[in-house]
């Protein structure tokens, strides 16, 4: 019953009724509460994404970490996965937990999703999938999963974003990490070193990447600045001083390195923007004087550097290093072979290094740099073209253009939103990094900035259409079949994006663990330690050829340490020698296509070939393989000529002797009398290779360099098939390189050993003459000119080799027998004397000179009497 109700009904007096009390709101029904509650939570878990992604934006341009091979790549990659990944399964969390779907469709879906596909096919089909799929060792950039975690950024901001003023703040972010980043490498130019670590402490150094991409990054950031307009001074980033300063360093950068197209894409975004300014903004001339002044300083600089044909570069007289980087010119035929060979997909993302190898012009190997192999191509567009071929090359670019198209149509409907300005100053940006994109390749943080603007650009977009959002509740109850299908793809997402973030670590703690092994080995005292730090970089990366091919090298160092103990485990040699080849063959099975790969296990293998028989068949099996894949290499070549040359050459086990072996070191006491080794010695010369490998390899245990050709003649047998072998490869590598001094000594050594002597020194004099200092040439040539009589040019070449090395003892003993034979005994007694200080303990120098004693001594008495 009612109040009113109540008192009609009562007969007794009372007291008059108060005021009414004036009508409040009434409580929210009950349906509406959850919605309220939904609405908290909505709102906590994109505060939480986007935060996420806030950090990431501001964190990218500035991280490095000192414990990682490279300081700079793999950081800013490992912080991309991290960062987005760990937004994406917020997001992937509250569809599920607030079982709302939403996404927002934008104009350049196809496109990114046809990209993202080209890229993903070129990857699998690639020669070198691992470099597709994480990138090249030491590069990183430009692998597929950087495209992809890229691409989810993308979305993470169009679908997170809901406010202009979010937008702005995210812009904020990104400018004030841009301009820190710039100062820094100001400072850096200048000597001023904030950071103490050593890598930290040259003028090179700063956390964009190269000093090329440096100067991009500072044009970028000059256009970019134009976006805000802001009265205010002292705010930072976008306040007036704020955008002063980071002009000033910017020009700065610019003017030090002086990168001619950094200034050509500066010009085109500052046209772009006066263009549009001045069409289609209302009129005002101060809102254009910083922009036309820009446009005039900087056309007049490039017209000046034009016409004078003079680079007016660091102005500031930083000490800088110079920065090697390959032009169109030299990469064209690399670029043409490429194309011709793979036109469709290409050679695989991050696959340039492949490229240059196979396909560069041999006139290459005339250039000073033509040890170089560079791993990335001259430009961003290149690296499409020979990555994905002409396929992703065009969809690349069609993107790219729609894009651009795109950006133009907004700017002219909606010329007058708040934010135009804004939109302007990201197109204009744009521009600066697409005709930057045509002269060099990108690296993460120039990726990361290209799309950066573009994702600022669309959200931006689609808060000038007002468009809603569509979104969709799910349930149960209401739509089973659909509640299943999204909770399994969210699930499926989730597992993916969780396993990869693991994957990510895992990479990242196997570089680390990588670069403590590479600064153990350096240290004697660490240097055991170093095995465990690479056994865990190969555990947690089993994909990098780097980490096995290290370890395989670092296991055969353990090897010689082990020989140069005075009573070597042999059992522990035989299972390094083993762990050793083993390690390093994983790194070509993982990588096939890399002929740096298979020379370096050629090296490993040539390192075994004194304690392991039956060797050469690898190194050259090895050899065949790098050359394959590196055709235009003259040192592939020349080392494959040398494994012939040495195989064609079989010396007898009967060399080693028979009977008592006092040391144990596979040579007979007999046979180390005749050759003057120590008999209580497994290693005489102290080279960390027994006395019987030696032998067994040719070499003199006693000394350096090859046995004397008297003894070891008894015991080879040579192999014409092998010379003729030999004596190609070499004259391959003299082809690619008409200079390569070495191709000519070994074709010398291999003509001689076919038995044309006279043809040999001619070959090794024209050695000689490209490499005129070269010791090793010379004693060779002198040892040739001895053995065909040619005494005197003989003692010449070991004297003027004594003259630069007076310890070299092979030459000392040459030039002791070339005096002998010219009858110079006195000369060849002195000579002698001086061999056996060098080898106090080699008793046929003794016998030798008390020889010659007894034969100057008998002349000396006749003159004295």
């Amino acid at each position: 019953m009612s109040e009113e109700t109540s008192q009609i009904a009562s007969n007794e007096p009372h007291a008059p009724l108060p005021p009414a009390a004036p009508a409040s709101l009434p409580p929210p029904p009950l349906s509406a509460a959850p919605a309220i509650a939904r609405k908290d939570s909505l709102q906590i878990w994109d505060k939480l994404i986007r935060g996420l992604i806030y950090a990431c934006v501001f964190l990218l341009p500035l991280i490095f970490t000192p414990w990682t091979f490279e300081v700079l790549e793999l950081s800013k990659q490992m912080l991309l996965y991290v960062l987005v990944s760990s937004a994406a399964v917020l997001w992937l969390l509250k569809l599920l937990v607030t079982r709302n779907w939403r996404f927002v469709k934008t104009s350049l879906d196809l496109p990114i999703l046809a990209l993202l596909a080209v890229y993903l096919l070129a990857s699998i089909f690639s020669v070198d999938r691992i470099s597709s799929f994480l990138g090249p060792y030491g590069i990183f950039s430009g692998n597929f999963f950087e495209l992809l975690f890229l691409v989810i950024f993308y979305y993470l901001v169009v679908n997170n974003f809901d406010s202009p003023s979010q937008l702005k703040k995210l812009f904020s972010f990104f400018f004030a990490s841009v301009f820190l980043a710039l100062v820094y490498a100001v400072l850096q130019f200048s000597g001023w070193f904030v950071l103490r670590a050593p890598f930290a402490k040259t003028g090179s150094f700063n956390t964009i990447g190269t000093l090329i991409s440096a100067t991009l990054i500072a044009a970028f950031a000059i256009v970019l600045s134009l976006g805000f307009k802001s009265k205010s001074i002292f705010r930072f980033p976008n306040g007036k001083l704020w955008r002063f300063l980071l002009g000033i360093a910017a020009f700065v950068i610019l003017l030090t390195i002086n990168f001619f197209y950094a200034w050509v894409a500066l010009l085109a975004g500052l046209l772009l923007h006066l263009i549009f300014s001045f069409a289609l903004s209302r009129f005002s001339f101060k809102s254009i004087v910083v922009p036309l002044a820009l446009v005039i300083a900087v056309a007049s600089f490039l017209v000046l550097q034009t016409i004078f044909q003079k680079s007016f570069g660091n102005v500031f007289k930083f000490e800088l290093p110079l920065q090697l980087r390959l032009d169109y010119s030299t990469a064209l035929p690399a670029i043409k072979g490429a194309v011709f060979d793979k036109p469709i997909l290409g050679s695989g993302p991050g696959t340039f290094n492949y490229v240059f190898s196979q396909y560069r012009d041999q006139a290459f190997n005339l250039s000073q740099f033509w040890t170089v192999r560079f791993d990335k191509a001259p430009s961003e567009a290149v690296e499409y073209l020979t990555g994905t071929g002409i396929l992703g090359f065009l969809v690349f670019e069609v993107f790219n253009l729609l894009f651009i198209a795109y950006a133009i149509m907004f700017l002219l409907q909606n010329r007058e939103q708040s934010f135009w300005a804004m939109g302007l100053a990201l197109l204009s940006g744009y521009a600066v990094l697409w005709v930057s994109h045509w002269f060099l390749f990108f690296n993460t943080f120039m990726a990361f900035s290209s799309w950066f603007t573009i994702a600022v650009f669309m959200t931006l977009s689609r808060f000038a259409s007002k468009e809603q959002i569509k979104s969709y509740d799910f349930s149960f109850a209401t739509s089973p079949r659909q509640t299943v299908s999204i909770v399994s793809a969210s699930s499926l997402g989730l597992v993916l994006i969780v396993v990869f973030m693991f994957f990510s670590i895992s990479v990242y703690a196997a570089d680390v663990s990588f670069r403590k092994g590479l600064n153990a080995v350096n240290k004697a005292e660490t240097f055991d330690d170093a095995e465990m730090h690479f056994e865990n970089a190969t555990r947690m990366n089993r994909f990098r050829s780097d980490y096995f091919l290290t370890y395989g090298e670092y296991l055969f160092g353990k090897v010689n340490r082990e020989l140069e103990k005075k009573n070597p485990n042999i059992v522990e040699i035989q299972s390094l020698l083993t762990r050793s080849i083993n390690t390093a063959r994983t790194a070509v099975t993982l990588n096939p296509n890399n002929g740096q790969a298979w020379g370096r296990l050629a090296g490993l293998y040539g390192y075994a070939r004194p304690m392991i028989a039956g060797v050469d068949k690898f190194i050259i099996d090895s050899l065949t393989q790098a050359v394959e894949n590196d055709k235009s290499n003259p040192v592939l070549y020349t080392d494959l000529g040398q494994a012939y040359r040495l195989t064609a050459r079989t010396i007898d086990p009967a060399i080693l002797g028979k009977g008592v072996d006092s040391d144990l070191d596979g040579l007979s006491d007999e046979q180390e009398r005749a050759l003057g080794s120590n008999l209580d010695d497994r290693d005489t010369n102290g080279n960390s290779v027994t006395d019987g490998n030696e032998v067994l390899a040719g070499l003199n245990p006693a000394a350096s360099g090859q046995l004397p050709d008297g003894f070891l003649s008894k015991y080879v047998k040579v192999s014409q098939d092998g010379l003729i072998k030999a004596e190609e490869a070499f004259r391959k590598a003299i082809e690619l390189k008409p200079d390569h001094a070495i191709a000519y000594y070994q074709l010398a050594l291999s003509i001689e050993q076919s038995g044309d002597v006279p043809r040999a020194i001619e070959t090794l004099e024209n050695a000689l003459a490209k490499l005129p200092n070269n010791l090793t040439f010379k004693f060779d040539l002198g040892r040739m000119y001895f053995n065909t009589g040619r005494v005197d040019e003989a003692a010449r070449q070991f004297q003027e080799i004594l003259v630069a090395a007076p310890g070299h003892a092979n030459s000392r003993f040459s030039l002791a027998l070339s005096f002998e034979r010219l009858g110079r005994t006195a000369r060849a007694l002195d000579e002698y004397r001086r061999v056996l200080e060098l080898s106090p303990g080699n008793q046929n120098i003794k016998a030798k000179i008390r020889e010659l004693e007894a034969a100057v001594a008998p002349r000396s008495s006749g003159t004295s009497q």
